[in-house]
């Protein structure tokens, strides 16, 4: 399957690394000086001031691994439907309420839901990333039975429609993980090499699972974008 990829001219991409010389050049002088600053200030030995630098050091290269993530973030900060986005060093978290992209019980992906991938998926194509899909369901189920007089093929061809039914909520969280890495490589949004997926229910719950109240807040779509290029 063949990706559409940005065409990126020499111009541009010899600017983008001259300003990346300039910024770490910046940030290293700025380093120097307030290295030397505070040395005079404290009267600090050598060792002092090495200790000083690499603490100043860590502090800036953590901040320039979230440059790229804050990039992605204001990209899907427009999306509404998106609940919360949490960056930590190299990676960033995206979550979708599960009902916000299929119906109860379901791994029908709703019509109105595929707005909503495709723009994500845009944001976050091509940026060198891994990306983890992970559905989290309620441990209560779903409520929908398998008939007994059901063949194993007749079941087999009602989930990979959506449709169900499903036996327990890890099955129906397992195909809607599916569901939307399909939907992303079949309109060729990302590339299947930098997708996987992931099911979580009752054996990690976001919340307590108490009743059927709490166990809806633990309906979503996760998804974890790691940053390769600034992988720890």
């Amino acid at each position: 399957m063949k990706l559409n990829k940005k065409k990126t001219s020499a111009s541009s991409i010899w600017l983008t690394i001259y300003g990346d010389w300039i910024t770490n050049l910046t940030l290293f002088f700025i380093l120097l000086f307030y290295t030397a600053l505070i040395a005079s200030q404290k009267h600090l030995g050598r060792e002092e001031i090495n200790s000083f630098a690499r603490q100043m050091m860590s502090g800036i290269n953590k901040e320039q691994k979230k440059v790229k993530l804050r990039e992605i973030e204001s990209k899907l900060s427009k999306i509404k439907e998106i609940s919360g986005i949490t960056i930590i060093l190299n990676e960033m978290l995206v979550v979708l309420p599960e009902n916000a992209i299929f119906e109860p019980g379901k791994a029908v992906i709703k019509e109105n839901a595929k707005r909503v991938l495709s723009d994500i998926g845009a944001a976050i194509s091509n940026q060198n990333c891994d990306i983890l899909i992970e559905s989290h369901a309620g441990d209560l189920p779903s409520g929908e039975k398998v008939p007994d007089n059901m063949q194993s093929w007749q079941l087999a061809l009602a989930r990979s429609s959506g449709e169900g039914p499903y036996r327990s909520n890890l099955e129906l969280s397992a195909e809607r993980s599916i569901k939307v890495l399909s939907f992303w490589v079949s309109n060729s949004l990302i590339a299947p090499a930098d997708l996987t997926t992931a099911a979580r229910v009752s054996s990690e719950p976001i919340y307590s699972n108490i009743n059927a109240d709490s166990s809806v807040l633990n309906e979503e779509i996760q998804i974890k974008i790691i940053d390769r290029d600034n992988n720890e």
